[in-house]
């Protein structure tokens, strides 16, 4: 059944990583919210750090408990970050660092962008503007040197 148009999200196993299996982890959160049924996936934690099965979790709750983590960690860029960095993290890693990587047609499908690749929008989450290269452009072109090579 469709909810407001909103498609299925679909979670299956991930045996080969398990700390980043969504079925392990949601069977984790089920058991700490002691297995109740129904009501919001997202709850909100009390200032004593329970769980409040009553309430969901909002967006402005959640944004300043995420910069509080990131400052707390002594991130100093904590500003930058906000729920969409879940989004263009997914998207990056399935298409850096995967195995097998995704192409770009899959990332749009996933993402629910557009295959005309007309905005490339799709390039705003591959790549922005904080991220800088570690290579200077002098180098780009120039041949890597074998191992143990004085060439």
């Amino acid at each position: 059944m469709l909810l407001l148009g909103i498609k299925p999200f679909h979670l299956h196993r991930n045996d080969y990583a398990l700390h980043l299996c969504p079925v392990r982890a949601y069977m984790h959160w089920y058991a700490l919210r002691e297995n109740k049924i129904g009501g919001p996936l997202f709850l909100r934690i009390d200032h004593n750090g329970r769980i409040d099965h009553e309430r969901q979790l909002r967006y402005p709750a959640f944004k300043l408990q995420f910069e509080a983590d990131l400052r707390s960690i002594g991130y100093s860029k904590w500003y930058l970050y906000g729920t969409h960095s879940f989004r263009r993290g997914g998207c990056q890693y399935w298409h850096h660092y995967a195995n097998p990587r995704w192409t770009l047609r899959q990332l749009c499908a996933w993402g629910g962008w557009s295959l005309e690749f007309d905005n490339m929008t799709i390039v705003r989450y591959l790549m922005g503007e904080n991220d800088g290269s570690d290579e200077l452009r002098e180098n780009y072109t120039k041949p890597i040197r074998p191992h143990g090579s004085h060439l």
